[in-house]
């Protein structure tokens, strides 16, 4: 599978930004990137869309497959606690940086 004009299979490691929403407790994941950098830059864009609205969700780059991100897709609502999630010592929401699956 190509990704942006690079092949990838879909077990690789990629980075997406993980949105958990406060008010329901649930998170889902935007933004697949083939890097941490190109994750957290869609996070800053993604971070001032949201930054309008009544309820913002914090946000995180996390580590994921494609196919993790494909299968997560389909669950709305989710608040499995074995998704990927980030480090809490380097949460986008401290500062902008990055990652740590699991």
């Amino acid at each position: 599978m190509t990704m942006w004009g690079r092949r990838h299979e879909a077990w690789q490691t990629r980075y997406a930004v993980r949105r958990d929403w406060p008010v329901d407790g649930t998170h889902e994941f935007v933004g697949l990137r083939a890097t941490a950098e190109e994750a957290a830059a869609f996070e800053a864009g993604d971070r001032a869309y949201w930054s309008r609205g009544p309820i913002r969700p914090t946000w995180s780059v996390v580590a994921l497959s494609q196919r993790e991100f494909a299968l997560h897709a389909k669950r709305r609502g989710c608040r499995a606690p074995d998704c990927p999630v980030a480090d809490a010592d380097r949460s986008c929401n401290k500062q902008p940086g990055f990652l740590q699956n699991r």
